[in-house]
């Protein structure tokens, strides 16, 4: 029960990620798209995202257990 229940997880973490990928690859082409623009795509999914899916992989844990 327990490993179905992290490959639901899992599965969801990877779905979220590439919803955000997509978007950001579905964004227009700029030609001004430099290392600045793409550190900035990184940083947000990063710093907003991670420790969002951190917590909720926190609670899932907690009501696991």
């Amino acid at each position: 029960m327990l490993m179905l229940t992290l490959f639901w997880i899992a599965l969801v973490i990877c779905l979220v990620g590439l919803v955000f990928t997509l978007r950001i690859a579905k964004q227009p082409a700029e030609e001004k798209y430099d290392h600045k623009t793409s550190a900035k795509n990184m940083s947000w999914m990063y710093f907003i995202f991670l420790p969002i899916i951190l917590i909720l992989l926190g609670i899932f844990y907690y009501f696991l257990t």
